[in-house]
């Protein structure tokens, strides 16, 4: 079942790729990680993470420098990477 959602997560990047888009929602994908694609989207504004199986974030997410806003709500978090200082638009 989670490799479905985690098919499903990767055509909706793929697509937010090829029209260069500033929201991605992925609410409720039963991520585990974080897609690596998701690295490759340096124009998102937006990005829905909330409600998903996430751990741990990479350092190399702080490479979404025009993030503006970030929902990881009901994850299981409990850290969050030094990088994300370098996110000066996340409000």
């Amino acid at each position: 079942m989670a490799e479905k959602y985690l098919k499903k997560a990767l055509k909706i990047i793929q697509e937010a790729k090829k029209h260069n888009s500033t929201i991605l929602d992925l609410r409720g994908f039963h991520l585990t990680k974080v897609p690596n694609e998701i690295l490759d989207l340096s124009n998102l504004t937006n990005l829905d993470l909330s409600d998903n199986q996430l751990s741990s974030l990479p350092d190399s997410f702080s490479n979404l420098s025009n993030l503006a806003e970030l929902d990881l709500d009901d994850n299981q978090l409990s850290s969050l990477p030094d990088s994300f200082s370098n996110l000066s638009n996340l409000t």
